[in-house]
């Protein structure tokens, strides 16, 4: 419950900027991140890019894409970003970060795709990967293991249908050697 004390927000959805930058500073790391599904004005790696980290950032909208790319090179003209526009399936992931990362170590893996988190997930190779970074949805219940179903054709519309409970999230995580640390979103 203590790690919430550190929050903060610059471009992140829920304050997870301080977290993110507390718990890197207490994990040796190379300073390297993948983040799927962004915004230009909500990332969580952008405070990660202010301090010198390189990664991948992927989504799926070319405008956003577009958009993150040109505010990339005008604010951090030295850094090594790539902006990937590629929609994401549990079947491309590996493949493409593979493709991307030379099978680099992953510090800071971030998932926000608002509909096949948990399938993405599930299906990824988490063999190099430090510290994930995943919404998960309230609205499906916090006590119970519900996912929406894997639809590769996926669009959010707001209606609540999207993503998986905080419960589904953890136990696939856990299987994996993660350990939770919750951030209260409410």
């Amino acid at each position: 419950d203590n790690i919430n004390q550190f929050e903060y927000k610059l471009t992140s959805q829920n304050n997870e900027d301080g977290i993110i930058e507390y718990i890197f500073s207490k994990i040796s790391n190379n300073k390297f991140f993948i983040e799927i599904g962004f915004d230009f004005y909500e990332c969580n790696s952008i405070n990660l890019i202010k301090n010198g980290w390189n990664g991948l950032l992927i989504e799926g909208n070319f405008d956003e894409c577009l958009i993150m790319d040109s505010c990339i090179k005008k604010f951090f003209p030295n850094s090594k970003i790539k902006v990937i526009n590629e929609k994401i399936y549990k079947d491309n992931l590996n493949n493409i970060i593979l493709e991307s990362t030379n099978n680099q170590e992953i510090d800071f893996f971030s998932i926000d795709i608002d509909g096949n988190d948990y399938w993405i997930l599930k299906n990824l190779n988490f063999d190099k990967i430090k510290v994930v970074c995943c919404e998960y949805n309230n609205w499906l219940g916090n006590n119970v293991k519900k996912t929406i179903p894997y639809n590769p054709d996926h669009q959010f519309t707001h209606d609540g249908c999207f993503g998986a409970s905080l419960c589904a999230i953890t136990e696939l995580l856990n299987l994996e050697g993660f350990d939770l640390i919750a951030i209260d979103s409410s």
